[in-house]
C-alpha cells in the first residue's frame, strides 16, 4: 500500500513538472525531456516562446526549490549552459519561498529536540527572520539570555526532493540516449553529484561543522567572524547559531555612517576568501551580499553554509601554477595548464588550443591590474575548454562564480582594489607552504612508498606476464573509440538501403501487374498493380521525408 501511494506521488508530480515545462516552454522543450505522455494533447500544440531564457527562469521557480538549486548550479558551468542569455537569467533565481505557519515550524522543533519551545527558549519570533525554499530562520533567545538564529527545515521538503530527483534522473537517461552531446558529457553522473549536494544541504549538522572548519581556518584573519554553533540544539532539521547584527557589507553609506572605512572591508573580504582557497582548500561557495554582513565592530560576518566546496591539493596546484602563469603573461604556459587540469573528451589540437588561449588572454594583458577580473579570466578559460571538447572539473565552475561575486563586492567596496595584488600575495604563501620541510617530507614519503611498491611488484607482474606469453594466454585488449556511433550510422544507412529496395521492388511488381492485366480491374487497371503503387509512394514519401528531417539530402 505504501508502494503503492509512493508511486502515485510521483506520477503526480511528475504530471505537474510536465504540465509546467509544456505551458512555460513549449512541446519541443517537453520531447526533449521524454515527457511528453503526461501532458494534455492540448498543450502538446506549437506555441511561440518569445524570450525562452527568461521563461527557462520563471519555469524553475515555478516548479520549486530543486529546479532552483539545479538553475543556480547550471549557472556556474558555462561549459553546460554555452549561450549567455541562459546563464545570465539562470543566475537571477532567488532561493525564497512562502513562509511556513508558526505551528508547523514549533512542531519541527519539539519532534527534533524532544522537549517542549518554551523549555528550550526563552524568546523565540513566531515571525520569520527569512523563508527559503529549504527552510527559514528565526530569530530566538536561549534560556540564559543568548541570541540566537534558528533555522528550522520545512516539513516534508526531504520528501519533495527525492521525488524531483527521480524525474530528474529518468530525464537524465532519456537526453543520454538521444543526444551524443548529453553521452559526452556524462550528465547521469552531473545529476547523480547534484543528488549527492542537494542531501548535504538536507542535513544542518553538516552545515553546523562546516562553519566550525571555516572558522578554525579563518583564526588568523583577524576582521573575519563566523558565528558560533550551539550543538545541544541542533540536529539535522534544526541549526541553531550565534546571531550577529551587523550592515549588509554592499551598503557603503552605512558602512562610513558607522566610521567603517569601506577599502578596509574589501581588503579582509578579499584576503578571507584567497586564503579560504589557497590555504585551506574548502571555501564558502555562496558570497553573495545577503550572506554577508559587517558588524559595528567592523569585521565581516560569514553566514549561510549550505554551499560549500573542496579543492584538493592537485587542483590547488593547478589553479596556482594557473595564475602566476597569468601574471607571468605566458599564455602557453596557461595553456598547459588547463590541460593538465581537464578532461579531454577528444583529441585536442594542442597549438589551434594555445593560439585560441594566446588571443583569450592577450586582452586582459593591456588593462591595469585593478580592473582584472579573476572570475571573467576563469569564466573566458572554461568557454575555450568547452570549445575544445576540453571538461574541466565540476567544482572549477563555482570557483569562477566566487571569484567574479568576490570581485564584484570589491569593487563596489573600493573601485581601485587590486584584486590580482591580493591572489599575488597569497600566491606567494601557497608557494611556501608547499615548500615547508613537513609539506616535502609528506611528499617524499608518497613518492618513495609509490617506488618501493613498483620496485617489489615489478619482477612478480613480470614473471606472470612471461609466463602467460610462453603458454599462449597472452591477450591485448583494444577499444575503438567512437566506432558505436559509426555503427549506429552504418545500421541506418543499411536500414534506408533496404527500404528503398522494397520501394523499388513495389514499384516494379506493380508495373509487371499492370502490363499482365491480372483481375480484377478499376477502370482498366488491375487492383493488385494499383494497390502496389499506392504502397510504394506512401512508403518512398515517408522515406524522402525522414531524409529531408534528418537534413542529410545533399
Amino acid at each position: 500500500m505504501r508502494l503503492f501511494a509512493r508511486r502515485r506521488r510521483h506520477l503526480a508530480r511528475q504530471y505537474q513538472v510536465a504540465v509546467t515545462i509544456a505551458r512555460n516552454m513549449g512541446p519541443a522543450a517537453i520531447d526533449a525531456l521524454g515527457l511528453r505522455h503526461l501532458v494534455p494533447r492540448r498543450l502538446r500544440q506549437p506555441v511561440s516562446v518569445p524570450d525562452p531564457a527568461s521563461k527557462l527562469r520563471a519555469t524553475m521557480e515555478e516548479l520549486g526549490p530543486t529546479f532552483v538549486k539545479l538553475g543556480q548550479l547550471l549557472s556556474t558551468r558555462p561549459d553546460l549552459i554555452t549561450d549567455p542569455r541562459y546563464l545570465a537569467e539562470l543566475s537571477k533565481l532567488q532561493d525564497t519561498a512562502p513562509a511556513i505557519p508558526f505551528e508547523k515550524v514549533r512542531a519541527v522543533i519539539e519532534e527534533e529536540l524532544h522537549r517542549p519551545l518554551s523549555e528550550v527558549f526563552e524568546f523565540f519570533s513566531e515571525r520569520p527572520l527569512a523563508a527559503a525554499s529549504l527552510g527559514q530562520a528565526h530569530t530566538a533567545i536561549l534560556k540564559g539570555g543568548t541570541a540566537v538564529v534558528v533555522k528550522v527545515q520545512r516539513p516534508g521538503i526531504s520528501r519533495v526532493i527525492e521525488t524531483d530527483m527521480e524525474i530528474i534522473r529518468n530525464s537524465a537517461h532519456f537526453v543520454m540516449q538521444r543526444f551524443e552531446l548529453a553521452r559526452v558529457l556524462n550528465i547521469v553522473d552531473l545529476v547523480e553529484e547534484f543528488h549527492l549536494t542537494m542531501r548535504e544541504e538536507l542535513d544542518y549538522t553538516r552545515e553546523g561543522r562546516n562553519m566550525d572548519r571555516i572558522r578554525e581556518n579563518l583564526r588568523t584573519e583577524r576582521q573575519v567572524c563566523v558565528p558560533q554553533v550551539y550543538w545541544d540544539v541542533t540536529t539535522s532539521r534544526v541549526l541553531t547559531q550565534e546571531r550577529i547584527r551587523g550592515v549588509k557589507i554592499t551598503d557603503v553609506a552605512a558602512l562610513r555612517e558607522a566610521g567603517i572605512e569601506p577599502r578596509e572591508i574589501a581588503e579582509a573580504l578579499g584576503n578571507a576568501f584567497m586564503h579560504q582557497f589557497f590555504i585551506d582548500g574548502f571555501f564558502h561557495a555562496d558570497p553573495h551580499p545577503g550572506n554577508l554582513i559587517v558588524t559595528p565592530e567592523g569585521h565581516i560576518a560569514l553566514l549561510d553554509f549550505g554551499m560549500v566546496s573542496r579543492v584538493d591539493e592537485s587542483t590547488r596546484a593547478s589553479v596556482t601554477r594557473l595564475l602566476i602563469s597569468f601574471v607571468e603573461q605566458n599564455s602557453r604556459l596557461f595553456a598547459d595548464e588547463v590541460l593538465e587540469l581537464g578532461r579531454p573528451l577528444r583529441p585536442i589540437d594542442r597549438k589551434r588550443f594555445v593560439i585560441d588561449i594566446d588571443r583569450m588572454l592577450r586582452h586582459y594583458y593591456d588593462i591595469p591590474a585593478r580592473d582584472v577580473n579573476l572570475g571573467q579570466i576563469f569564466n573566458d578559460t572554461l568557454r575555450v575548454a568547452t570549445v575544445h571538447r576540453l571538461q574541466m572539473p565540476s567544482n572549477f565552475g563555482l570557483l569562477v562564480k566566487v571569484f567574479a561575486n568576490i570581485d564584484g563586492i570589491t569593487k563596489r567596496l573600493d573601485p581601485d582594489y587590486d584584486y590580482l595584488a591580493t591572489a599575488r600575495r597569497f600566491l606567494g604563501r601557497a608557494m611556501a607552504d608547499r615548500l615547508q620541510w613537513d609539506t616535502l617530507s609528506l611528499d617524499l614519503f608518497r613518492v618513495f612508498e609509490d617506488a618501493k611498491r613498483f620496485l617489489f611488484a615489478f619482477p612478480f607482474r613480470s614473471h606472470q606476464i612471461l609466463t602467460k606469453l610462453a603458454e599462449g594466454d597472452l591477450s591485448v585488449q583494444f577499444e575503438h573509440r567512437g566506432i558505436d556511433e559509426m555503427m549506429r550510422h552504418l545500421d541506418r544507412i543499411g536500414n534506408r538501403i533496404s527500404y528503398s529496395l522494397v520501394v523499388a521492388a513495389l514499384i516494379m511488381g506493380s508495373a509487371l501487374f499492370a502490363l499482365a492485366d491480372v483481375p480484377p480491374f478499376i477502370r482498366g487497371y488491375p487492383v493488385v498493380a494499383l494497390a502496389a503503387f499506392v504502397v510504394a509512394a506512401i512508403m518512398g514519401i515517408w522515406l524522402l521525408v525522414a531524409i529531408l528531417r534528418s537534413g542529410s539530402l545533399r
